[in-house]
């Protein structure tokens, strides 16, 4: 069975339901550089974004229950469904906003910051292939990955590192701040 993934902001309680814009709901369906989705995630993290400097989880329905929700989230989710134990993808479907902002036009930002462990990838070191590039927040913040069909396949220790942490992007890191984080390069490839 394939696996359905939701980006979510965990400390706004929003998501973003891939279908919305013409893209689909498996992982590595949506997970390339010049997709829609991936771009309007970004443009939210980037400064001044509704989602700038939150924690975020791209959400697998096949995901761990309970895993990034607060004890509250997890009685109001067993209020309702007794019966289930929450995953994010499905809290969030139930208690969660979907927002649809506006589609970027382009690659959205130069640079994934994660505020959490002090990490950063530059999207300027990726292969150029006119946009089939996997592109690494999806991956980087995956909750649930290779447990569903269309889950990202390759051997990699970064998948999911970032899930749940304060992630930003950004054009620049300039001097001081540039010091404090640590350059990763995931090099994601199916």
């Amino acid at each position: 069975m394939g696996q359905y993934y939701k980006p979510v902001s965990l400390d706004k309680k929003e998501y973003i339901y891939t279908h919305s814009y013409n893209s689909g709901l498996k992982l590595m369906e949506h997970s390339w550089l010049k997709n829609g989705v991936v771009n309007t995630v970004a443009s939210l993290l980037k400064e001044g974004g509704r989602w700038f400097k939150t924690r975020i989880v791209w959400a697998g329905d096949y995901a761990d229950d309970f895993l990034h929700l607060t004890p509250e989230q997890i009685a109001e989710y067993k209020e309702k469904e007794p019966q289930y134990n929450p995953t994010v993808y499905f809290y969030m479907g139930e208690f969660g906003l979907e927002i649809k902002p506006t589609e970027p036009k382009g690659i959205v930002g130069k640079y994934l910051v994660n505020h959490t462990k002090k990490e950063v990838v530059s999207l300027a070191g990726l292969p150029s292939d006119d946009g089939w590039v996997v592109h690494p927040l999806p991956l980087l913040t995956a909750c649930g990955n290779n447990r569903g069909g269309g889950d990202f396949r390759g051997e990699n220790d970064y998948v999911g590192t970032w899930a749940g942490d304060v992630i930003s992007v950004q054009d620049t890191i300039k001097g001081t701040e540039a010091a404090k984080f640590t350059k990763i390069k995931p090099d994601f490839a199916e």
